[in-house]
């Protein structure tokens, strides 16, 4: 095993404050779109989201998986699961706004909820695997 990789209970550790940190900036970004600058909430919501995709993709890459392979190797395939992850997460907010009548608050926390689920398995099983470990 990578002796750099933490083991389990630490990624998880580690991937809860980056992405409690990306999740909190989330909920600030798009509050201040739509309060402030009076943005739809379907177009705040993806476009805070990939305003905070290279500070994500570092923090993931550095602090949680302690990753050494290139970077390059890894940015496609995370660059794919936000994709991902973004069009759930737009869905949600549509869903919640337009036809459930709900605010963009209560979108912004089922995104809260659901998303970091998501990117945990999709990063744990894909993008930052134990590939590394087996070359």
């Amino acid at each position: 095993m990578n002796e750099g990789r933490p083991d389990t209970p630490q990624r998880i550790a580690r991937f809860l404050l980056v992405g409690g940190a990306s999740t909190i900036a989330y909920v600030i970004g798009v509050a201040v779109l739509v309060e402030l600058l009076r943005m739809d909430p379907n177009l705040a919501a993806p476009l805070t989201y990939a305003a905070l995709l290279p500070l994500n993709f570092l923090g993931q890459k550095f602090f949680t998986y302690n990753s050494r392979l290139p970077s390059r190797s890894e940015i496609i395939p995370f660059l794919a699961m936000h994709a991902i992850t973004a069009t759930i997460s737009a869905i949600i907010m549509w869903a919640a706004t337009e036809k459930l009548g709900m605010t963009h608050w209560a979108g912004s926390i089922i995104i809260a909820i659901v998303a970091p689920v998501v990117n945990f398995a999709m990063l744990e099983f894909w993008v930052f695997s134990d590939r590394q470990d087996k070359s």
